[in-house]
């Protein structure tokens, strides 16, 4: 929805009736919500979607305060659309509530698949175990050393693919935003397919960020999911919230809502339903076999049999981790 067509649009005119903006408008007053980048740039005209069906740009995305914290805003600014076919509203809040938090390194998986890191890594190993290997010297200390050349030259060469990486980003982001405000003034064909071009390579780009993030979220889950932290007291609150019951009837009973006559009916429902005769459990045995023989056609040879039964070797683990991919488990 656009508040203000006149504004808000390189058209000045809205397909929505003017007594909805109307209400809308007044709506966001009655509960004294304030459009932050409005409220910075009450003359300027810029836009957060562009339809290249019909030609035209809209800002659509806004990001709305309560008046009372309005204050609060230091920078409003409208991002270059890259990742998808909205542009980011980005607005910068004071508040001192906030706190850096210090960082851990953690290793980067992806710097394992760079065939020229893995090479520099043997080699600036091979050349600390050559220096560093005395009589001497105890194995402990050399092999507790080794870990921090090995790591500092990883923390080296992710820096330096970072840093080239933050480069190229910066240059397409800035192609982009000069294109997208050109394109926006003169609406050129030739314009909008090279900026289709840059931002097919940005895409590119922000995969790499977007698997490496999804790599770490999983990893996440799988450390904490099933230990007693905030990760587990959140799903655990989804699931109790999701259970939930607020009533339940019973036949042409009227409906129960306290949480004793649920858990009764319940109750009563379910030994019904399972308590079920003693023999029950033998009496149909020749029937399931009978059916078994029938259509169980395939069965495992005895040597397949004794093959399953032998407990893994190390071995066999050996192989399974070698061919286990990377950040899985075997």
């Amino acid at each position: 929805m656009v508040l203000d067509p006149k504004m808000d649009t390189s058209r000045g005119t809205s397909s929505l009736a003017q007594s909805v903006l109307r209400q809308t408008r007044l709506l966001l007053h009655e509960h004294r919500l304030v459009d932050c980048w409005r409220a910075q740039h009450p003359t300027e005209r810029d836009y957060t979607y562009y339809s290249a069906l019909h030609r035209r740009y809209t800002r659509l995305d806004y990001i709305f305060l309560p008046f009372q914290h309005a204050h609060l805003i230091r920078n409003s600014t409208i991002g270059t659309t890259t990742w998808t076919d909205h542009s980011p509203v980005i607005v910068t809040l004071a508040t001192a509530l906030y706190r850096s938090k210090s960082l851990h390194w953690r290793l980067n998986e992806t710097l394992l698949a760079d065939v020229e890191v893995l090479k520099g890594l043997t080699d600036t190993l091979e050349h600390y175990f050559e220096d560093n290997v005395r009589p001497d010297t105890p194995s402990p200390l050399v092999w507790e050393a080794h870990k921090a050349v090995a790591r500092g030259y990883l923390i080296a060469q992710g820096a330096r693919l970072k840093r080239a990486r933050t480069r190229q980003f910066e240059e397409l982001h800035a192609r982009i935003t000069t294109l997208e405000q050109t394109h926006k003034a003169h609406l050129l064909d030739a314009t909008y397919t090279e900026l289709m071009k840059h931002k097919a390579e940005l895409h590119t780009l922000l995969n790499i960020s977007a698997l490496q993030k999804i790599r770490r979220t999983k990893q996440r889950y799988f450390e904490h999911g099933n230990k007693c932290g905030r990760l587990l007291a959140h799903s655990l609150r989804r699931q109790r919230n999701a259970s939930y019951i607020s009533k339940i009837r019973a036949g042409a009973q009227a409906p129960s809502s306290l949480p004793q006559d649920i858990m009764t009916l319940f109750h009563k429902h379910f030994q019904e339903t399972y308590n079920l005769p003693k023999q029950t459990g033998t009496q149909n045995a020749d029937t399931i076999d009978a059916y078994l023989r029938q259509h169980l056609r395939i069965t495992l040879s005895s040597d397949a049999r004794q093959s399953l039964d032998k407990p893994i070797t190390g071995e066999e683990l050996e192989e399974a981790i070698k061919l286990t991919p990377s950040g899985k488990s075997p």
